[in-house]
């Protein structure tokens, strides 16, 4: 017995609630026309932001910014989610091509870079948040730790050391820089592993560097890096390890649960709060979307398509569409734009009000594409069901479209994606060309292909055939439950 909840009404409807009566959107490119210049962009961009000249092989800048703001430094957690897109380049790439080959380079730089910076005397250890672009620490008043950094960074280089070794790596070279079976070690996984397993229990501060406490995103990257941290040791025959691990995984696995709220309807990212800034007083916050995003290749306990994520997301997109004012040209084809969170101060260089993120719309789609894609994994589903899933996944799809449609609209002619949006003008602002925008693109990118590949292969053996009024009544629901 399985329960697919998919949050269908809010993101084909909510918005009509706020849009105005202006045409819907013209653009003058389709969205998939659009999306391939932009793709490309953000790979190349993206990889302009690894090892830029000037800077230590192996870093990562967040944005060539030094100035309103300065961003021109190496942040743990950021360089972990930018290098996964790059190890998911040397993964799409073949093996031995010079795309591969440049791949491989950047991210055994990355990992060389990692160890310098763990063996660097810092003001909070591994939670230490950034550094600068030589290598040395950031001693400046921040707030730390951050111990989401080590988590992300150990199943990125986890990832790379798998794929490395199955097309033939070096297992030498492997246990030299990233994984040698020892304790104390001297390497830069089983050095997070290590920290990772024993820090979970601890408080730091929010992956917005704004929120001292436990938080939901911090959790479930740990629960990942463990998950796969205790594979990974056994493969390294690192049995012991293993099973300490997998060990601390399990009990961290019931405390994330703890952050669902009933009450609410939606997840709570940020518990026993003590410190840090007091305004985020619903606790509803995109990071909880972008941690089952970030795990999604993990049996985490919850995926992008989980009841509690999209019931959580349906709140999000609920509260924002009428929070900012470019939202007013919502419709049918154009989704609203998303923000952090609702209380959000931060507007790209200081506290006045907070804006719509690219990452965080982007965010959306990527959520819905993953929900797609999962309604038609199901081998389960009763004949008599099939197509209706078929047109469901068809609409969470272009739903997702729809969110897509928004970051196309604010994005300038030239691809340039900076870190938020005006909320009143919709023009880019914050640190332009920030990386993890174009991370964003990229992954959303890649959930959109896998939604759209899997309904090509529904509809080419199972052609639709029912009437639309059949549609009309099973979901326009708030929640679709299909009980098989």
């Amino acid at each position: 017995m399985q329960t697919i909840a998919v949050c269908l009404l809010t993101f084909v409807f909510i918005w009509t609630a706020f849009a105005s009566s202006s045409e819907n959107l013209k653009p003058h490119h389709t969205l998939d026309e659009w999306l391939d210049r932009q793709y490309a962009f953000s790979v190349d961009h993206l990889l302009d932001n690894v090892h830029p000249v000037g800077t230590s092989a192996g870093v990562v800048i967040a944005s060539p910014s030094q100035s309103h703001p300065d961003y021109y430094y190496h942040w743990v957690r950021d360089s972990a989610l930018v290098m996964s897109v790059v190890e998911r380049l040397y993964e799409r790439a073949s093996p031995g091509s010079p795309e591969s080959k440049r791949y491989e380079h950047l991210l055994w730089n990355y990992a060389t870079f990692s160890r310098m910076n763990q063996l660097q005397k810092t003001k909070s250890g591994f939670g230490e948040p950034k550094f600068h672009v030589n290598g040395s620490p950031f001693n400046g008043n921040w707030g730390r730790p951050q111990n989401d950094g080590p988590a992300l960074r150990a199943s990125t280089l986890i990832r790379f050391a798998n794929a490395y070794l199955d097309r033939g790596g070096s297992i030498e070279a492997v246990k030299k820089l990233l994984y040698d079976s020892r304790y104390p070690t001297q390497t830069v996984i089983k050095a997070d592993l290590e920290f990772t397993s024993s820090a979970w229990r601890d408080k730091c501060f929010d992956l917005w560097e704004e929120v001292y406490g436990h938080h939901f995103y911090t959790r479930m990257v740990q629960y990942a890096a463990l998950q796969s941290g205790a594979q990974f040791a056994k493969r390294m025959k690192d049995v012991g390890a293993a099973d300490w691990y997998k060990l601390q995984s399990m009990k961290l696995k019931q405390i994330v649960t703890t952050h669902w709220d009933p009450v609410s309807g939606y997840m709570q990212e940020t518990l026993d709060q003590s410190g840090g800034l007091p305004d985020k007083i619903l606790n509803l916050d995109t990071a909880t979307i972008l941690a089952a995003l970030h795990t999604v290749d993990q049996t985490s306990p919850y995926r992008p398509f989980s009841q509690e994520i999209l019931l959580t997301a349906q709140e999000l997109v609920s509260r924002m569409a009428p929070l900012y004012p470019i939202n007013g040209n919502s419709n049918l084809t154009l989704a609203p734009a998303i923000g952090r969170y609702c209380e959000d101060t931060y507007d790209g260089y200081g506290r006045s009000e907070g804006n719509p993120w690219i990452l965080t719309t982007a965010a959306i789609a990527e959520t819905l594409y993953h929900t797609a894609s999962h309604l038609l994994e199901d081998t389960t589903i009763p004949s008599s069901l099939k197509h209706s899933y078929l047109h469901l996944a068809q609409n969470v799809t272009d739903t997702g479209d729809h969110f897509l449609n928004r970051v196309r609209l604010h994005t300038p002619t030239s691809g340039s994606l900076s870190e938020q949006v005006n909320k009143n003008t919709g023009f880019m602002q914050g640190a332009p060309h920030l990386t993890w925008s174009y991370a964003s693109i990229i992954t959303a990118t890649w959930a959109r292909e896998k939604a759209l590949r899997k309904l090509k292969e529904w509809k080419d053996d199972r052609p639709v055939d029912v009437p639309a009024q059949h549609y009309d009544r099973v979901f326009q629901i708030p929640i679709f439950r299909v009980q098989v």
